[in-house]
């Protein structure tokens, strides 16, 4: 069984892009499913600099959370692709499973 990722959006950056790629918070959607077929999930998960962590000190968990130095469109994609690549699964509900430990 092989998935891919079919795309990823975020809201966020419908009307600009951060003014600070290194201080900033984005909500993103990845959309990943079995290749060739229609089947897919909507995977959400939040971009967040360690700068902005400590600008904006919360009690929070960590699930969810792609931390990174500074906002890079391709180095998110790159790192959702890295969690495709991983997943060892013999089944559509076991893969999605295994992306749901990092991705809500």
């Amino acid at each position: 069984m092989q998935i891919e990722l079919r795309g990823m959006y975020c809201k966020d950056l419908e009307q600009r892009s951060p003014s600070d790629m290194g201080n900033c918070k984005l909500n993103f959607e990845a959309y990943i499913g079995l290749l060739n077929t229609e089947t897919f999930e909507t995977f959400r998960f939040t971009v967040i600099t360690g700068a902005y962590l400590v600008d904006n000190p919360e009690t929070r968990w960590g699930k969810g959370y792609l931390i990174v130095d500074r906002y890079d469109w391709e180095l998110v994609e790159k790192m959702v692709e890295r969690q495709v690549k991983i997943v060892s699964a013999n089944s559509w509900p076991e893969a999605v499973a295994q992306l749901r430990v990092r991705m809500d």
